[in-house]
């Protein structure tokens, strides 16, 4: 998703939110689980990848 998008955190490093401790993107047993970007002025579409967070369970 983060390629999609024009306009996101600076410390969203590397392509691994779980790994990397992505600030508004939270993980359990390497899962993405709570994404929540409120107020961090990011820009660009959700698209497909999100179907592929299998345990997310709040956007």
């Amino acid at each position: 998703m983060k390629a999609q998008w024009t306009r996101f955190p600076e410390n969203w490093k590397g392509v691994d939110p779980c790994g990397n401790n992505w600030v508004g993107i939270s993980s359990y047993n390497n899962k993405v689980v709570p994404i929540s970007l409120g107020n961090l002025n990011v820009e660009g579409k959700l698209g497909e990848p999100i179907s592929a967070l299998s345990e997310l369970y709040i956007l």
